[in-house]
């Protein structure tokens, strides 16, 4: 409340002053400002905004869980994929591995042979034919061929002469007329140019020749892998 007075006097027929004074006091009030009720729309309101704002946390968070949840897995299964990986590349080493001690064994076995006379139906170290040569050391590790030449170059599977390996096998046709009658194996390729097999010869017995000499070159058919690496 504030309170404030004056003075003021009134004068009268131009004459003497008749002082009048009076004392007015006036009442000032200033009404503050009424707030707005809370409502009870703007309590739910209020009430409704809080949550949404927990949930709106809730699921940003429940964003980032379920994020690195996606991850983990994710790298679980990679690391499990990159453990069968690692896990499955032995195996293969390990196939690659008894091949090569199969096929050096099958030609450490083959060369016991040199110097075995030739002998057309032979089948043993008094005397033996190309077949049967062929049959026999493949035999040794129980793999079975066919005994003539002819039919043995049906089995495995065709090898182009850039792709040819250490225990192929070589056919060749020596007579007039285009048939298979002769076989060596594959012993040691230092390129494709320099190709040797070891074979039971008509001339010098089991021996040792290059399959790019004129002679053989020319009578060459095909080559055939028996010995393959498992899976």
């Amino acid at each position: 409340m504030l309170f404030y007075y004056h003075f003021f006097s009134i004068p009268l027929f131009g004459g003497g002053n008749i002082k009048y004074n009076q004392k007015k006091y006036e009442k000032i009030s200033f009404r503050k400002k009424k707030q707005k009720p809370f409502l009870y729309s703007d309590k739910k309101k209020s009430i409704k905004n809080h949550f949404l704002y927990s949930d709106k946390k809730k699921s940003i968070k429940n964003h980032f869980l379920y994020s690195d949840k996606k991850k983990s897995i994710k790298n679980h299964f990679l690391y499990s994929d990159k453990k069968k990986s690692i896990k499955n590349h032995y195996p293969i080493l390990d196939n690659k591995l008894l091949f090569k001690k199969k096929t050096d064994s099958i030609i450490q076995i083959a060369k016991d042979y040199i110097d075995t006379p030739y002998k057309y139906g032979g089948t043993n170290k008094k005397g033996i034919d190309c077949s049967a040569f062929i049959k026999n050391i493949f035999y040794s590790h129980k793999i079975l061929l066919p005994r003539v030449s002819y039919h043995q170059a049906k089995k495995g599977f065709f090898v182009p002469k850039k792709k040819i390996e250490k225990g192929d096998l070589l056919f060749f046709a020596t007579g007039i007329s285009k048939k298979i009658n002769h076989v060596g194996m594959v012993i040691h390729v230092e390129n494709h140019k320099s190709i040797f097999f070891i074979h039971a010869s008509t001339s010098n017995g089991v021996t040792i020749s290059q399959l790019y000499q004129k002679y053989w070159n020319n009578k060459f058919i095909t080559a055939r892998r028996i010995l393959q690496l498992s899976k």
